[in-house]
């Protein structure tokens, strides 16, 4: 083969090489090669990513769960359900709950009595009325204003001890009904937060 032939071939079958390429690459191919050559790994980033947060989520879930259970359980908030209430243990019941909104960013907090009365909120829709003197007259559990149904977070045996919560899909928060039980585990009531 002479020289000009052995260029005429070479240049034929680049051309050739060079077209099979453009229709392969105007076809798609290269971009399912692609995707499937980085689609392992993008799966796996993002399942490790979920697989991560569900853990983060489940940890803070249970440190809150025992942080509230500890918290409800505090003779100052027990005292709630008292008719007279010391006016330290009110005091020291307002900045132990103030702490607690700050250090989980709560919304709010609620207590309710086993009849589902309320004893105290931070809501301020929840006042019917308040003296001058600080006594608070709290709205009636009909005329609350609650996010979920109030049956459904509410303790009403003593049986119940655990904590529970669920997920308000409507405003995309966990509501959290808690015992409050005092040191001889009498069950008075729920906290919810």
């Amino acid at each position: 083969m002479t020289g000009p032939q052995k260029f005429s071939l070479s240049l034929l079958i680049s051309a050739v090489v060079f077209a099979g390429f453009a229709v392969w690459s105007y076809a798609g191919l290269y971009t399912t090669i692609e995707t499937s050559f980085f689609r392992g790994r993008v799966e796996e980033s993002v399942y490790k990513q979920v697989k991560d947060t569900d853990q983060a989520v489940a940890a803070y879930i249970a440190a809150l769960e025992k942080d509230l259970a500890a918290f409800f359980a505090q003779d100052f908030l027990v005292n709630t359900y008292r008719i007279n209430q010391a006016g330290e243990d009110i005091v020291a019941r307002k900045s132990a709950i103030e702490t607690l909104r700050q250090q989980y960013s709560i919304n709010s907090i609620r207590m309710f009595d086993l009849a589902g009365a309320l004893h105290e909120s931070t809501r301020l829709t929840d006042i019917k009325e308040q003296t001058p003197a600080k006594s608070i007259e709290w709205v009636a559990r009909s005329d609350l204003q609650s996010e979920v149904p109030l049956e459904s977070i509410l303790i009403s045996d003593a049986s119940n001890r655990a904590v529970r919560w669920l997920m308000d899909e409507g405003s995309n928060q966990l509501i959290f009904s808690v015992p409050v039980i005092d040191a001889s585990q009498v069950v008075y009531g729920t906290g919810v937060v």
